[in-house]
């Protein structure tokens, strides 16, 4: 560790695949824990920061999910539609859905 730095400190990267989105997440650690209990919050900040990054999805899983769509709606649904349930079921963040989130 540089001199320079004089505090333990946790750390958290998260890729999401693909070169799409990368993060980097450091926080100071309290010293006066003992190394389970700095690992145990540890482990809970990396929890909460990962449940709050995006999900991407690829475009094949959101063709079989149009498909799907169709066979169980017995119609054919429109591309905007099947986009919008989509991304609302599963929290796909992998495209902007109209110019204006772009």
């Amino acid at each position: 560790m540089p001199e320079n730095i004089q505090h333990k400190f946790g750390i958290f990267r998260f890729s999401s695949g693909n070169n799409t989105f990368h993060a980097c997440f450091l926080w100071r650690v309290d010293e006066s824990l003992n190394n389970e209990e700095i690992t145990s919050k540890s482990y809970i900040i990396c929890d909460q920061l990962k449940s709050k990054m995006p999900t991407y999805h690829t475009r094949y899983m959101r063709k079989q999910f149009k498909y799907k769509a169709d066979l169980i709606l017995g119609k054919p649904t429109k591309n905007h539609q099947a986009r919008a349930l989509y991304q609302e079921l599963t929290g796909d963040s992998s495209s902007a859905t109209n110019m204006t989130e772009k």
